[in-house]
């Protein structure tokens, strides 16, 4: 069974748990890199779906 998307967050939203601008948010929406969804042209964010995207764009470290 599918869960439910919770779009809770806007760009601004997205922006400051990325640290990055809102354009730079905008950006990446537009090269498919970040899952979003349109509603009446704005941008919305479900924030696990965020979440998860920051944790698998996470660099570990290699040892020296």
């Amino acid at each position: 069974m599918e869960t439910k998307r919770e779009l809770d967050w806007k760009v601004a939203d997205v922006a400051r748990r990325m640290n990055v601008t809102p354009r730079t948010v905008r950006n990446l929406c537009d090269r498919g890199e970040l899952p979003y969804t349109r509603i009446g042209g704005h941008y919305r964010f479900d924030s696990r779906e965020i979440e998860a995207y920051i944790e698998a764009s996470t660099v570990q470290p290699q040892p020296a």
